[in-house]
């Protein structure tokens, strides 16, 4: 079998290795193209040409295929790689819909998704779970459509897994894969469903480089994220190994549509997550929900109102504002133990409202004030236009920036907006 795999970062890597396993083995793949989405132009002026992960990968981990494209056209110059000749594509975190007249072309092309479809149809399912606080995860094989993304058939599905156990460390070893409980049940009235039963571990003879961990690592997404993606890559890896190997896929030859399996959980779109998804509410963000943007997000960031500069003085009407980034913080639970050490009221009598922060140098930490009477500590931020600083060089250098002066009969407290 030739198959077409398309994707892009290493929850895509997960999924090509046992498929290249296979094809080094002598099994019934017999050949593998990668399509990743071409090099982005990055950095100052544009300057640097920015790689996928899975395109960086290739000559690391994947000797023995052919170097990856970047489009559907380059098959087309060679007459011996044209996509007529391959049996199937498969799409892990591509990004792109694959085009209708490709899947049209093709006997089979399925498509891995980390979440318990209809849920979470979308390009950031992982992202939702978590910032939804969800208790539950999975993964799905399904086929693709080919004119809107995640509503094809349903092939395979974990039951929910605990996101917790999940994410337990004791659950992982990184050379040989994740374990997962599961049973396929060959029963026509749960075509293509998992149930969880008994002990598998993924095979995973690969070990991904470091370099393709730190290139993961400097992108948007923070460290329960990272962690949550890796695991569900193995997941899903494991999932793609049982479709392939036992050809599960070809049930949807025989299976009409109302016989096919159909899962019961509520339809919902995981949108992909902009930058204003990471902009603070106060009038509904609590310190809990801050922290867990932050371990999703990266960062999150506020807003500091500032004086505008001279030329600016006559426009009384305009607001300006820089950008706060938060790049870590914790939930401050015992704020009545703070002490303030420039007046005799407490930190929590002087913080007001919700965006109110103030500075404690026994914590070396910005406190702030958040919805619902909660409280966070920072300790490093970033002024924009700035580098990131720890909390006591940030505060030193707020007011300059801000072009505000220090008020100390305020206790030094500044407001974000």
């Amino acid at each position: 079998m030739k198959i077409l795999f398309f994707g892009s970062d290493l929850f895509s890597i997960k999924s090509l290795i046992p498929l290249y396993n296979n094809l080094q083995k002598n099994g019934m793949i017999s050949h593998i193209q990668v399509i990743t989405p071409p090099p982005k132009r990055t950095g100052r002026n544009l300057l640097k040409l920015k790689q996928t992960i899975l395109d960086k990968s290739m000559p690391l981990l994947f000797q023995n295929l052919p170097p990856p494209i970047y489009s559907l056209e380059e098959l087309s110059i060679n007459k011996d790689s044209d996509s007529s000749m391959f049996d199937m594509c498969i799409a892990v975190s591509y990004g792109k819909l694959i085009p209708a007249e490709l899947i049209n072309k093709l006997k089979y092309s399925i498509n891995v998704h980390p979440s318990l479809l209809p849920q979470y149809r979308g390009s950031s399912p992982l992202q939702y779970t978590l910032l939804n606080n969800d208790i539950y995860t999975g993964c799905s094989i399904q086929t693709l459509h080919p004119s809107k993304f995640d509503h094809g058939r349903i092939i395979v599905q974990t039951l929910p897994l605990k996101v917790d156990e999940i994410l337990q460390p004791e659950n992982v070893n990184n050379e040989t894969g994740t374990l997962v409980k599961y049973r396929y049940d060959n029963d026509d009235s749960h075509v293509g469903k998992f149930f969880l039963s008994e002990n598998v571990i993924v095979e995973n003879s690969l070990k991904i480089p470091d370099s393709l961990m730190l290139e993961e690592q400097s992108g948007n997404d923070g460290p329960l994220l990272l962690d949550l993606k890796d695991k569900m890559g193995n997941v899903g890896s494991l999932l793609l190994n049982e479709v392939i190997s036992k050809q599960l896929y070809q049930c949807l030859d025989t299976v009409t549509d109302n016989k096919c399996f159909i899962p019961h959980y509520k339809p919902s779109y995981a949108k992909k997550i902009k930058n204003t998804d990471r902009e603070i509410n106060w009038n509904k963000d609590t310190a809990s929900t801050i922290v867990n943007k932050i371990n999703v997000l990266k960062s999150v960031y506020v807003r500091k109102e500032v004086n505008p500069k001279r030329k600016d003085v006559n426009d009384s009407k305009s607001v300006i504002t820089k950008l706060i980034l938060l790049h870590d913080a914790t939930e401050i639970r015992d704020i009545d133990s703070l002490e303030n050490t420039e007046q005799d009221a407490s930190v929590k009598q002087v913080l007001k409202c919700p965006g109110d922060a103030k500075y404690i140098d026994s914590l070396r930490q910005l406190i702030i004030k958040c919805h619902g009477d909660t409280y966070i500590g920072c300790k490093n931020l970033q002024f924009e236009g700035f580098k990131i600083e720890p909390a006591c060089k940030f505060i030193k250098g707020i007011y300059k920036r801000s072009r505000m002066p220090k008020v100390p009969e305020h206790n030094n407290v500044i407001t974000f907006v």
